[in-house]
Order: structure tokens, then C-alpha cells, then sequence
């Protein structure tokens, strides 16, 4: 599925459209991170659908957040209308998170996809 961003809290002004695939790729790789295992920790969290529900309905979107976890990295990372729904956004906490050492909170899903924790 693909979306167009018009601005970005994190990210700053897009204009062009991104796919959520290549909008992971593209932040993961600026971060720094390994690009196929950022892929595969959605693929595995989500499969990649915004939609997704987890944890016993507790776990939202792409990266599986809960709704206190998401509230505090917004907060944490001064992202303006945080909305745990917005996927992209999920991807800009991810990886801010990963960066910052906070892997553990996909330790399930880091661990199935060769990352260490």
C-alpha cells in the first residue's frame, strides 16, 4: 500500500510519494540500519499492514505498539500529532528507538530476524 506525505514532524517536508516499504528502507538506511532486517522486523511484526492488531488487540499498526510505549517515544522524540495509527510515524519511532537502544521492544520479532539484543 502506498501513501503520499505532505509533511512530516520527524522527517521533515516530503512531496513524493512512498510506499511504507520504501519509506522504511530509506529511514532505516539514513539511520544507519541494516535495511533488510528493519524490513523483516515489520514483515514479522505486521506483515505489513497498517491495520494490524495484536496482543490481544493491545498492539497497533506495522510495529506493533502499544498505546503507552507509542505515546511516550512521541513524546520522548517531540513528535507533533503523534497518531499511533499513522504508519508512518511508527516507522520514524521505530527507528529513532532502534537507534537509541530500545530493540527490546520487538525482542520477539529482533531475535527471529538476526538481530541482537
Amino acid at each position: 500500500e502506498s501513501g503520499k506525505i505532505e509533511k512530516h514532524a520527524i522527517s521533515g517536508s516530503l512531496s513524493i510519494p512512498h510506499s511504507f516499504e520504501e519509506y522504511a528502507e530509506h529511514k532505516s538506511s539514513l539511520a544507519g540500519l541494516s535495511v533488510s532486517r528493519f524490513r523483516k522486523l515489520i514483515s514479522c511484526e505486521s506483515n505489513w499492514d497498517p491495520h494490524a492488531l495484536g496482543d490481544n488487540k493491545t498492539s497497533f499498526g506495522l510495529l506493533q505498539f502499544k498505546e503507552k510505549t507509542f505515546e511516550l517515544f512521541a513524546e520522548k522524540y517531540s513528535l507533533s500529532n503523534p497518531h499511533i495509527f499513522d504508519p508512518y510515524q511508527q516507522i520514524d519511532l521505530a527507528v529513532l528507538m532502534i537507534q537509541d537502544g530500545y530493540l527490546f521492544h520487538w525482542k520477539n520479532c529482533a531475535r527471529k530476524t538476526g538481530w541482537s539484543i
